[in-house]
């Protein structure tokens, strides 16, 4: 069994069910849940002493690595540093996973927009070499092809939240929306997977962009007539979230979008095994149903 993927699905009922705390001390989940995380902690507990015992016997010509650069900070607790690996975990798996399989999928739909890919990489790379962090902006059609994938597949298709204090939900008069009131407790539900695919909400008076197609896979969505990267403005695009709550990781995972599918588009031919529809599961993340197989082939 998955333990991350079990984690995953736990965590994602509780969404639902505002009481789950509660729940979970009578059902089935919550034991689960306590099992699947305690061994996950003894992977990641395993992982921090396994890399400080070798760093007692690494020279300093030794590489570094981030693990090794935590434990080198001043401060840092052994827990936080189990925390952040576990963020790491999730974020790398889920975030970065997500994003390739489900633009792989769409792209093949689309097979224009691979060919577009391509010929960026051969315009703006260097052979033989991985795209730079430095040189993202280089990237519009990279850019456009990760954050549409994102406005359809967002990393975390539906959250909530408890109201802390009494608030008021501003009216979108272009989508002629009323403000809604939220008192203190409510418990606020929302799904950035239906929100981006709304051809109301997602209507960007200022650019035109999405309205009727907001359901199609297209990245010039995120393209100007120029063809410079448009990013769109929070909360209209919230594949990253928003606010003081945005995902720190955007920039980061960007350019890990950029440079795996640069290096894989360059030199293989990637297709689906299966040509059909694809769903998600009920997860916390927007993780693909089923397996997802594909044939590789070099490019001659």
């Amino acid at each position: 069994m998955d333990t991350v993927a079990e984690l995953n699905r736990i965590s994602a009922s509780r969404i639902h069910n505002a009481y789950w705390n509660i729940t979970e001390a009578v059902d089935s989940d919550g034991k689960m849940f306590k099992a699947m995380k305690n061994q996950l902690l003894g992977i990641i507990n395993d992982i921090i002493e396994k890399k400080r015992s070798k760093k007692l016997n690494q020279t300093n010509d030794d590489p570094e690595d981030f693990l090794s650069t935590l434990l080198e900070t001043p401060n840092l607790s052994d827990d936080l540093i189990r925390d952040t690996l576990i963020m790491l975990l999730f974020a790398s798996r889920d975030t970065t996973q997500n994003a390739l399989v489900w633009s792989l999928s769409e792209l093949n739909q689309k097979p224009d927009w691979i060919g577009k890919m391509r010929e960026e990489w051969s315009i703006q790379g260097q052979e033989g070499s991985l795209a730079r962090y430095s040189d993202l902006q280089r990237f519009p059609i990279h850019l456009a092809v990760l954050y549409e994938t994102l406005r359809l597949w967002p990393v975390i298709p539906k959250n909530a939240r408890i109201a802390t204090i009494d608030t008021v939900l501003p009216a979108i008069p272009e989508a002629k929306l009323p403000a809604v009131k939220v008192d203190k407790g409510d418990y606020v539900f929302w799904s950035d997977y239906s929100m981006m695919r709304n051809t109301k909400v997602t209507f960007h008076p200022k650019y035109g962009i999405w309205g009727e197609t907001a359901e199609s896979f297209d990245p010039a969505h995120h393209l100007s007539p120029t063809g410079d990267f448009m990013r769109s403005p929070q909360p209209k695009f919230h594949g990253f979230g928003a606010g003081p709550r945005a995902c720190p990781g955007a920039q980061l995972a960007s350019y890990q979008f950029i440079a795996i599918w640069a290096s894989l588009l360059s030199s293989f031919n990637i297709m689906p095994v299966e040509q059909k529809e694809r769903y998600p599961t009920d997860g916390l993340t927007m993780m693909m149903e089923g397996t997802f197989m594909v044939k590789i082939a070099f490019i001659k």
